[in-house]
Parts: structure tokens; sequence; C-alpha cells
């Protein structure tokens, strides 16, 4: 039950992200693409891919936090 709780609450986080910050984690979490072949796919640079992740993750965390143990936010790592 706490995993289909947890996973609907990421479900939602990523939701919320900005249209590229979210397109940028998906590719990067779900179909596990490196920053090089995201930059590539989207025409962005390795360093904007980089930022996005970076503030994806934060804004993840940031909505996780008041739900979940410490554990689980190490995991998105």
């Amino acid at each position: 039950i706490r995993y289909n709780e947890y996973e609907m609450l990421l479900s939602e986080a990523v939701n919320l992200l900005p249209p590229q910050q979210k397109q940028v984690f998906q590719l990067a979490r779900v179909e596990g693409l490196t920053h090089e072949a995201i930059a590539s796919r989207l025409n962005l640079s390795q360093g904007t891919v980089k930022n996005h992740m970076v503030r994806a993750l934060q804004s993840i965390r940031k909505y996780l936090a008041p739900h979940v143990s410490l554990y689980f936010l190490f995991l998105l790592d």
C-alpha cells in the first residue's frame, strides 16, 4: 500500500513540474537517457539539461518531503 502511495505522490510531483523540467526528468528517469542524449534529442546544452534535472529533483523532494521518509528521498538520487 505504501509503495502505491509513494508512486502516486511521485507522479503528482512530476506532473507539477514546468514542461521542460518534466520532459527532461522523464527522459532521464523513465527512458534512462543520459544528459548527453537528452541534450541532443531536445537540442539543448548538457548544462541546461543538468540544470533542469537539478531543479526538477529539488521540486520533487520539496513536494514529497512532508509525505515520505528521508530514505525515500535519497532514492531519487
